[in-house]
């Protein structure tokens, strides 16, 4: 029986829904392969593992001038390899774990595990298949590692940017971010209402903004708002009791709220964006992390499926702009419809599988 190990590592909420994707999919399509869905975090000691997962959370929600110079240190090559090694060695027991079961492939939707597997497969510790599964639209150099097999990667554009880094053409495939399959099975039966309707979604950590994004907006569209875990932001926004204002905490019915909606208005993560793609939603991008998802909205806003907005002012009159002349989410959604890959979880299971079957590992 084939075996599979699916590494993600838990900084953000990306990484581990594209590697969810792709492990359902094995589970409920390849009862011939022997899958396991790993958190590498969880497999390093206890005081890197709460450095890791929180300290990025707590950068990015504090002190973004910080995470914006480490995001731009890293992506320099010697800042990059010295991250990688020390990454390294925090995680034995992820090491531990790939000796012992020597999977036949190995594929990461984050660069932590791609280098721990980099660094065994240079040692002739493991023999397996590495399969990078990047989950950015922009490149940044942590993803680029030795001995990769296979990068899998969401557009075209994100190919170009690993063949300048000197990646090999044939060894990149442009098969798209995996995402949970009931956004395509809600998009099927869309149908949108009468009149204007945004999402309105403040990712993983929220943004300080949102509040004062409802009382500007709740007048000019009807709106969904997505709190997540912001417990504080959703009582503070039910208390308000607005008319035409749907507010939701943590939820998982994320794919029937997108396919309400007329657009999106969101942090550009790399996730967020391939779902907003399958379901044709034009995105307003606000309230961006330096650095990925900063790339991400200026990629998504030259290819004409996004804006970036760059104050409340700007958002309000994008929204009066949109409801007076809807044909320009028409444009934005034809531009989307080039780039959408709703089948990548489905693309990336058969062409893993199919190499290792064709003897390519």
């Amino acid at each position: 029986m084939m075996k599979i190990i699916i590494a993600y590592a838990s900084a953000g909420n990306g990484h581990r829904r594209a590697a969810e994707a792709i492990y359902n999919r094995f589970k409920d399509n390849y009862p011939e392969v022997d899958v396991t869905l790993v958190d590498i975090v969880s497999y390093t000691n206890r005081l890197f593992a709460r450095f890791y997962s929180r300290g990025y959370s707590f950068l990015v929600v504090h002190l973004k001038a910080i995470w914006a110079i480490t995001y731009h240190l890293t992506n320099v090559r010697i800042f990059a390899s010295w991250f990688k090694f020390f990454s390294r060695l925090n995680c034995r027991i992820f090491i531990k774990l790939l000796i012992t079961t020597q999977p036949d492939i190995v594929l990461v939707t984050h660069f932590f595990p791609a280098e721990v597997v980099s660094y065994l497969k240079r040692n002739r510790k493991i023999g397996s298949r590495l399969v990078t599964v990047i989950t950015d639209f922009c490149l940044h150099k942590l993803w680029v590692t030795h001995n990769c097999d296979e990068y899998i990667v969401g557009s075209d554009y994100t190919r170009d940017c690993l063949v300048a880094q000197g990646i090999n053409r044939d060894s990149v495939r442009v098969l798209g971010i995996p995402v949970d399959s009931g956004f395509q099975n809600r998009y099927e039966n869309k149908k949108r209402a009468e009149g204007l309707s945004a999402l309105l979604v403040t990712g993983a950590f929220g943004f300080s903004l949102i509040e004062e994004v409802v009382d500007m907006l709740f007048s000019e569209v009807s709106l969904m708002v997505v709190c997540g875990n912001n417990q504080r932001l959703y009582n503070r926004l039910k208390g308000k009791q607005y008319e035409g204002v749907q507010v939701y905490g943590f939820t998982d019915q994320m794919p029937g709220l997108m396919s309400q909606a007329d657009f999106i208005i969101t942090k550009p993560g790399g996730l967020t964006i391939a779902e907003s793609l399958i379901m044709e939603l034009p995105m307003l991008f606000i309230g961006a992390i330096p650095g990925q998802e900063m790339a991400n909205a200026r990629i998504f806003q030259r290819y004409g499926c996004g804006i970036i907005i760059k104050n409340l002012q700007s958002l309000k009159k994008i929204i009066i702009d949109l409801k007076a002349h809807p044909e320009r989410l028409d444009l934005m959604r034809a531009d989307i419809q080039k780039l959408k890959r709703p089948d990548a979880a489905a693309q990336i299971c058969q062409n893993v599988t199919r190499d290792v079957c064709s003897g390519s590992v």
